[in-house]
């Protein structure tokens, strides 16, 4: 038998679908009948608080380590005196030059309230090429679309049949994690997380749908300082360590990748990597996406004139 997760690792609460939890009473009635759990990425406490609940005592573990080495890892911490849609003003261009063609971009919200803004603040500078054709436009055939707990199941629905194809309509999705667990996603390439996420096993999870088809993405994490004031601490850690960001990921679970023989060189692993990186004859020219060196000419953010 199958089972999905049934708690949080951090606070041991049911995360999702009470009757997990009482799958153990199913075990009395089926004493000889093995049982297999299946989880997706879960540090040591979410197993064993798993094991708990499901009643298994000493439970044979097989563990796959988390690790992707086609994804490099990225932070930028925003500045209060630019405005938050110049570290966005890239894909946006990108979404403006490129259209359908454009590489598909997940940006993961902390809030309704904060996905409904960056959506609305899009919507605004893209104006009518924000349709996959601009002269015909159809709002069955948006680039940019939203999705969080409040999206009508008709629109989720629209959403949900455009991501799980390669060439979808939807190339940049703003959602909150209601865009989360059994969803399929294909050919994403960038991964934004505005705000840290709640803890690094969530952060793992959500960073992990991209690039699932083999070829190279990016995970950033934009952020404002008080952010960190609402994440666990191994977030918070990852969020300010100064080391490999992917060795920081590894570190939490059991069975980390051998860093010195997998690690990918350079700017193909995380920011920080990229400070010792030795391509382009001695002079790395990479600069991490989302990152804002100084304020351009002219900003394109809107603004409202009032009397």
């Amino acid at each position: 038998m199958c089972l999905c997760r049934g708690q949080s690792g951090e606070t041991g609460k049911v995360a999702f679908r009470v009757w997990y939890n009482n799958i153990q009473g199913l075990w009395s009635l089926l004493p000889n009948i093995p049982f297999v759990a299946l989880t997706a990425t879960a540090m040591k406490s979410t197993r064993e608080k798993n094991c708990d609940t499901l009643n298994m005592s000493s439970p044979e573990f097989i563990i796959l380590s988390p690790d992707r080495s086609n994804i490099s890892y990225a932070v930028v911490k925003m500045s209060n005196q630019v405005n938050v849609i110049e570290y966005c003003d890239w894909l946006l261009q990108m979404l403006e030059t490129s259209g359908v063609q454009c590489d598909r971009t997940i940006i993961y919200c902390q809030t309704v309230n904060q996905c409904s803004t960056l959506y609305s603040l899009f919507s605004a500078i893209l104006g009518p090429k924000i349709y996959m054709d601009h002269s015909k436009p159809n709002s069955k055939e948006w680039l940019l679309e939203m999705m969080h707990a409040r999206t009508p199941d008709s629109v989720k629905e629209t959403i949900l049949n455009s991501m799980a194809q390669d060439n979808g309509h939807i190339r940049i999705l703003v959602c909150t994690i209601a865009f989360g667990m059994g969803v399929d996603a294909k050919g994403v390439g960038n991964i934004i997380n505005f705000g840290p996420s709640r803890n690094l096993e969530s952060y793992v999870q959500e960073s992990g749908r991209c690039s699932r088809d083999g070829k190279q993405g990016n995970c950033v994490i934009l952020y404002f300082g008080r952010m960190l004031t609402m994440v666990s601490k191994d977030m918070r850690d990852y969020v300010l360590t100064q080391s490999c960001r992917r060795q920081d990921i590894n570190k939490y679970f059991d069975k980390p990748v051998k860093l010195n023989t997998q690690k990918p060189l350079g700017h193909y692993c995380c920011d920080n990597c990229a400070v010792s990186c030795n391509c382009v004859e001695g002079g790395c020219a990479y600069k991490t996406i989302c990152s804002v060196n100084q304020l351009p000419q002219e900003s394109r953010a809107p603004v409202r004139v009032v009397s």
